[in-house]
């Protein structure tokens, strides 16, 4: 096969890809708004959304499941927060603040 034609191919599987993404987050997002008490949902939205790069918006459905006691999401936020902590310190303390209180703000 040609280069071109690889490239075309790996293009179609990229778009495919994002399209579940974003009907996950479509999904995901009703089922947030018919149960937001459920942590699974939000930890889901959250999930989706990164994987689409929309890394603001997951970080902040992340934040919801873990105020609801979703374990998992309490992990990924802590291994954003250690890359962001590389890359940005001092927006990273304030991103600390906000999900674990004032008191892990110099954690």
């Amino acid at each position: 096969m040609s280069d071109e034609i690889l490239k075309k191919l790996k293009e179609v599987r990229s778009k495919e890809k994002e399209r579940k993404f974003e009907k996950a987050v479509k999904m995901y997002k009703g089922l947030t708004l018919l149960f937001p008490e459920k942590d699974k949902y939000w930890y889901l939205l959250g999930v989706s959304l990164f994987k689409m790069g929309k890394n603001s918006d997951a970080f902040k459905a992340l934040a919801v499941a873990k105020k609801l006691g979703n374990e998992k999401a309490l992990e990924i936020i802590s291994k954003v927060l250690i890359e962001f902590e590389k890359a940005q310190p001092d927006r990273a303390c304030d991103a600390r603040e906000l999900l674990f209180g004032k008191e892990a703000k110099h954690a």
